[in-house]
């Protein structure tokens, strides 16, 4: 059953055969996966007025997933600053863990919605709507950049000295997953 909450626009419900219509602190809820329908205009605003992560942030706090529905098309007219639009949305899905979808019309949400409360489809589309991969910290970057040195030997390493200046500054010759030769190497090709 799709739960939907009271201040939601009244043309969507005709969309929902099981539905129940409650006070809610997202717009939908259903088995435990709460959803925040924005408008463009209505996203933008949020953003504005600063009022979209708080909103986020306790509707994440509450349940154990949440997703984002922006709804209409992007109007260039009211994105007099990208820059914001852009990063706010990295930020929301790469910071704080919240799939972003976009649907062009109440139609689309609501069939979207729908996906969601079947639960044989839920697990598709959840797992296919984690679109960035798992940020990986700089310093074990810096360090896969260095020949034989892979994302475990880099973790490894990271998790001995803590960071590259610390690599670079060292008198270690040992650690797990590295040895002598490697520490030499990775000194090498960052001084």
């Amino acid at each position: 059953m799709i739960l939907i909450d009271f201040n939601e626009p009244r043309e969507i419900i005709k969309y929902f055969h099981e539905h129940k219509l409650c006070r809610l602190n997202c717009d939908y809820l259903i088995e435990g996966i709460a959803v925040e329908r924005k408008t463009f205009s209505d996203f933008l605003q949020s953003v504005y007025n600063k009022k979209l992560f708080n909103q986020l942030l306790k509707t994440k706090s509450q349940y154990a997933k949440t997703i984002l529905v922006i709804e209409g098309l992007i109007d260039p007219n009211l994105l007099t600053n990208p820059k914001l639009f852009y990063s706010t949305l990295q930020y929301i899905t790469l910071q704080l863990g919240i799939p972003v979808i976009f649907s062009q019309s109440l139609e689309n949400t609501a069939e979207a919605i729908k996906i969601l409360n079947n639960s044989d489809n839920q697990i598709f589309f959840y797992k296919n709507l984690k679109i960035f991969p798992k940020r990986i910290p700089v310093a074990e970057k810096i360090l896969q950049c260095v020949e034989g040195i892979g994302p475990k030997k880099a973790k490894a390493i990271i998790r001995k000295y803590g960071n590259v200046a610390n690599i670079i500054n060292s008198e270690d010759s040992c650690v797990e997953g590295a040895n002598k030769k490697i520490i030499k190497k990775i000194k090498k090709a960052l001084t």
